[in-house]
């Protein structure tokens, strides 16, 4: 009883929120971000019909909006799996964060990242992911984060000998950061370089100030393990490890 009536409350706040923003729609036909609001709380609710026919009327006043391109780009992404399409608004998306946000770095790092997770690894798809990420990098060169993703992506596309020369230049970039070195070793892994993965892992160990596991090193470790060691029962142990400390 205590769920449904959580789920009534959260359910009438929607629908509170959907007229209030109805109502700023009609008294302000031209202020998009009311509409956009309500294409998303419609998309929570799992009413796709809805939040589409507030999506068109916001492209039909802006077809460069950045935002009313991410979502739609997203819904036939997710809900149609209609690859050229979502290839041609994804050209669309880019085109328009060039021209309304070109010099916001951060903000084509994060829509690369938002399609890349959930593409399926469609090559497609991450070329475009990767043109985002491009855009980023010319904007911010020195930013490890952004080429760490644009290794990540290469690595979806199983390019690991590419990833492991941009992981390298992040670790150069920004050697207080450890996440392109374990992009490194990862690489190394996947290379069936186990050993060489191994000693780097240590050594990350020995040097780390506070000689304790991340969640990235333990999962590193569980995956050598049962590559190299073929210890099943020690590999599950680790990856439970590193589920624990990713939650913490």
């Amino acid at each position: 009883m205590l769920g449904k009536a959580k789920v009534y409350e959260k359910t009438k706040k929607y629908d509170q929120a959907l007229e209030t923003l109805s109502e700023i729609a009609i008294q302000n036909q031209d202020f998009l971000p009311a509409l956009l609001e309500k294409t998303k709380i419609h998309s929570v609710n799992g009413d796709w019909d809805q939040a589409m026919e507030s999506l068109n009327k916001v492209r039909g006043k802006d077809r460069n909006n950045v935002e009313g391109l991410r979502i739609y780009a997203f819904y036939y992404l997710t809900r149609e799996s209609d690859i050229e399409y979502v290839c041609e608004k994804l050209d669309e998306l880019t085109a328009a964060m060039r021209q309304n946000e070109g010099m916001n770095g951060d903000l084509f790092y994060n829509m690369a990242r938002l399609f890349a997770r959930y593409c399926g690894r469609r090559q497609a798809i991450i070329e475009k992911t990767e043109a985002m990420l491009q855009e980023a990098i010319n904007l911010q060169p020195e930013n490890a984060d952004y080429h760490c993703e644009l290794a990540f992506q290469k690595c979806m596309t199983g390019d690991y000998s590419q990833s492991y020369e941009i992981y390298t230049k992040a670790s150069q970039i920004d050697q207080t950061n450890q996440s392109p070195v374990y992009g490194m070793i990862y690489c190394k892994i996947k290379q069936d370089q186990l050993e060489d993965a191994e000693q780097q892992l240590e050594f990350l160990m020995e040097i780390s100030e506070t000689q304790t596991k991340t969640s990235e090193h333990a999962y590193l470790e569980s995956i050598i393990c049962w590559r190299q060691k073929h210890q099943r029962d020690q590999a599950i142990k680790l990856l439970d490890q590193a589920l624990n400390l990713h939650i913490t």
